[in-house]
């Protein structure tokens, strides 16, 4: 399975699979198939935001370390 070449475009394509897995007379080995590929990326989210949430506090915690500007 390729991966999404962004966490946008794996949100697209996450919504496109519910659709197309709510729709009547999929089959079982496709329902399977739609599942797999859901999860991978479910997984694949998770983890970016996961990488975006530690680097949001790394720069927050950097900036809370730089002495403050405010002069007066």
């Amino acid at each position: 399975m390729s991966q999404p070449a962004s966490f946008e475009q794996a949100l697209t394509e996450l919504e496109a699979l519910v659709d197309k897995m709510d729709a009547p007379g999929v089959g079982l080995d496709q329902l399977l198939a739609d599942y797999k590929r859901g999860a991978a990326l479910v997984k694949y989210c998770k983890g970016r935001l996961s990488v975006i949430r530690d680097e949001v506090a790394k720069i927050d915690a950097e900036l809370g370390d730089e002495p403050s500007s405010d002069r007066g």
